[in-house]
């Protein structure tokens, strides 16, 4: 799990993460969640939207860790400003190993040596992701993608109501005796071929009678 700190203004909406794979395993798949951080751990609750599973042909592996893998999440998630959140790593398979810093080290793609933390971020390691231990000196490698919005294009929103079903609601069966009728005396009949009236319909008269008619 690594940590971050939102700091855009009002929050904002993730869309993704790039990872840096260096070994993956050729069966199990690899899955990623964003979750709340509390008291500077991380906690069990995983952002709605986030959990996203890749299969090992979907992983990307690199020598260098210059290759990513993308993980889109199957909705923008919210995060808000100034909140620490984690992105976390999981897999029942030893076989992943993902590209980290660690200070004091030599990058790997130069020969400039690690002298200070890219950001203010946290590693930390579990083997049943609720348990975790923090790494002062590693940081994983990564990138978050976030939304960016437009309010001068064209949208079209669709909205789709769901059939109605008794399992659902949206259909319920008459009491017994369930339509009471007054002076003038009306007579309806319900479901007929002349007068195909349905649960929910809506009856009303049309004109009033004078008194005595």
């Amino acid at each position: 799990a690594q940590s971050f700190l939102v700091e855009s203004k009002g929050g904002a909406f993730l869309t993704g993460c790039d990872l840096y794979f260096n070994t993956r395993d050729e069966k199990i798949p690899v899955s990623v969640q964003v979750r709340e951080m509390a008291n500077g751990y991380p906690t069990t609750k995983v952002l709605a939207f986030s959990d996203t599973t890749l299969l090992p042909s979907q992983i990307n592996l690199s020598e260098n860790g210059t290759v990513a893998t993308r993980f889109n999440f199957a909705s923008p998630i919210y995060v808000t400003e100034n909140r620490e959140y984690c992105l976390v790593v999981l897999s029942d398979s030893n076989e992943y190993k993902l590209w980290i810093s660690r200070m004091g080290e030599d990058d790997i793609t130069n020969d400039r040596t690690i002298s200070e933390q890219p950001y203010a971020g946290v590693l930390f390691k579990s083997q049943n992701a609720t348990t975790w231990t923090a790494d002062q000196y590693e940081d994983l490698k990564f990138i978050i993608n976030a939304a960016s919005f437009s309010n001068t294009g064209q949208t079209k929103l669709v909205l789709n109501n769901a059939e109605l079903g008794r399992g659902n609601g949206g259909k319920l069966n008459l009491r017994s005796d369930a339509i009471q009728t007054f002076q003038p005396e009306l007579v309806l009949t319900l479901n007929s071929t002349t007068l195909p009236y349905t649960v929910g319909s809506r009856i009303y008269q049309k004109t009033t009678l004078a008194e005595g008619t």
